[in-house]
């Protein structure tokens, strides 16, 4: 946990706030791998030199630069994701209570084809969660263990930090956005990734993370990318803070 937090705040001190830009501080190859395997939470070392080496070769760039974009990436949007979860910390001691306590809340319903973002962390690094609103109250999302399924929304609790989002009129008909959640209802059991690191250059037809599921949606079904900032990787977060969405309500 020490080494975990001590990382985060680092990034913190290293990343930009603000626009992202493709231009990662060069590294040697073993050094990111070290890295990537404590932020890639089910990724073990070996297949994370083996994305970097395939996505190299696809690409026709040199692992080292393959390597040091995707750190960048992953580091950006896991402290986009970390400065929301400090925002929404209540300090020890104060009127909202401490010991590690958080308030959750009931999701509300929405529309057929919008999109939910909830604050989710693993092995203490906050990552961020991303689903499909199939119906008024079923949701479509991949999750560790159980890949692509639907979830009742009674069963779905958030804490602060969680959105409701739209994808704008102007980027997707009702139409559009009813096909893309069909799409992700249809995936119903594929097996879930672990790989987000370069989820954009895998296929959409077989296993698929969170958010790779709903770029993927919205991508087969209305031709749009739903990724903020583009790159090897789209992650929750960068959905959430895509131009493309609108926020319906924050928790």
């Amino acid at each position: 946990m020490r080494k975990i937090l001590a990382f985060m705040i680092a990034l913190s001190l290293l990343l930009p706030t603000q626009a992202f830009a493709l231009n990662p501080v060069a590294q040697d190859l073993e050094s990111i791998v070290a890295q990537l395997s404590i932020i890639s939470d089910g990724l073990t070392v070996q297949q994370i030199r083996d994305i970097i080496q395939s996505t190299s070769e696809e690409l026709g760039l040199p692992e080292e630069y393959i390597a040091n974009q995707i750190l960048y990436e992953a580091s950006y949007s896991l402290t986009k994701a970390h400065e929301a979860q400090l925002r929404n910390i209540t300090p020890m001691g104060s009127s909202g209570g401490g010991g590690g306590s958080e308030t959750t809340y009931p999701l509300d319903s929405s529309n057929k084809g919008d999109i939910f973002f909830e604050t989710a962390s693993t092995a203490g690094i906050e990552h961020g969660h991303v689903g499909l609103y199939y119906s008024d109250n079923i949701l479509v999302e991949s999750m560790p263990g159980d890949g692509v399924r639907t979830i009742d929304r009674s069963n779905k609790a958030v804490a602060s930090g969680a959105k409701i989002l739209a994808v704008k009129d102007t980027a997707a008909s009702t139409s559009q956005k009813e096909a893309a959640v069909d799409w992700a209802y249809s995936r119903v059991g594929d097996a879930y990734s672990y790989n987000f690191i370069s989820n954009r250059l895998t296929t959409c037809d077989k296993e698929k993370n969170c958010s790779k599921l709903v770029w993927c949606a919205y991508k087969i079904e209305a031709d749009i990318d739903l990724d903020a900032n583009g790159g090897l990787g789209v992650y929750p977060t960068d959905i959430r803070d895509s131009n493309l969405v609108t926020t319906i309500k924050s928790y």
